[in-house]
């Protein structure tokens, strides 16, 4: 009678012990997130045609990644796939680098125990500073107006106020010292005696016929004395031209008019100006690379 009781005990632990899921395990809930990305958030530099990535917290099934799960906008088409936690958009259609793009995931893709991202992940980047080379050694040979001819190089550190420049010697004389930011290309006027200040500035991301007001003042001294003028106007963006000048020609310059002196400039990613109708390039050594007919 006393050991009548132990295979009901043994029937009673084994069923404890088995109660739950397999293994004692509990369900995986947790929603994968985006750890990281690259191009990163913000990122000015971004020569179009680069791979777009995403890494995720957790192993993802491979299958709901697709095109029309990881997207960018502007109507950019690209492969999608996915390795190693990390996904991949391989642009396949042509994209400006002077335009802001927005790549998306959304919540169509899922870990591999079926779980969603929480939400959309979203980050925006552009290749807009590529219009704006300043390495040192680069250097451009333009015919002026009056037919001479002007050679500029951009030569070392310089600090304006609180920038620290590239620069920009004309002839072998400080013309400009240029800085870029996330928001736009700056000019710091260094003409002899004369100086602006604030920078002038060419922003970045302009819809096309947006317009963009600058002001600004310029300084120097003549005599002992010190004087100033305020000087501003208004800048419309008016889009990606063609424009042939003695260099080549280039189907996709960006174009700036200046609307208030009424003359325009135009610049090449990866080149920079290459005409402002007074200064235009004959040719140029820009980032290792001869532009020349």
């Amino acid at each position: 009678m006393r050991y009548m009781f132990l295979p009901m005990l043994f029937v009673l632990a084994v069923g404890i012990g088995c109660g739950g899921d397999d293994n004692g395990t509990k369900p995986d809930t947790t929603a994968p997130t985006v750890t990281a990305a690259n191009p990163t958030a913000g990122s000015v530099n971004v020569a179009p045609g680069t791979a777009i990535t995403a890494t995720f917290s957790k192993d993802m099934n491979a299958s709901t990644i697709t095109a029309a799960t990881f997207t960018l906008d502007n109507g950019v088409t690209g492969t999608v796939s996915y390795a190693s936690r990390v996904a991949h958009f391989m642009p396949t259609s042509a994209f400006h680098g002077y335009t802001r793009y927005t790549a998306t995931i959304t919540t169509g893709v899922k870990d591999m125990a079926g779980n969603a991202l929480a939400q959309n992940y979203s980050w925006s980047f552009s290749g807009a500073s590529l219009y704006f080379p300043m390495a040192d050694g680069d250097t451009w040979y333009f015919t002026a107006a009056d037919m001479h001819k002007v050679k500029r190089t951009v030569s070392g550190d310089t600090t304006i106020t609180t920038h620290v420049c590239k620069r920009v010697l004309e002839n072998d004389t400080t013309a400009e010292a240029w800085f870029v930011d996330s928001t736009g290309f700056y000019v710091h006027l260094l003409d002899g005696i004369l100086r602006a200040e604030p920078p002038l500035k060419l922003p970045y991301h302009m819809a096309v016929n947006d317009i963009y007001h600058y002001a600004s003042r310029l300084n120097w001294t003549e005599g002992g004395n010190s004087y100033y003028a305020d000087i501003a106007g208004d800048i419309k963006f008016s889009g990606f031209v063609s424009r042939t000048v003695p260099a080549g020609t280039f189907p996709d310059a960006i174009k700036f008019l200046y609307i208030t002196d009424g003359y325009s400039e135009y610049y090449v990613e990866g080149l920079g100006l290459i005409d402002n109708e007074d200064y235009v390039l004959d040719s140029a050594f820009v980032g290792g690379v001869w532009y020349r007919p």
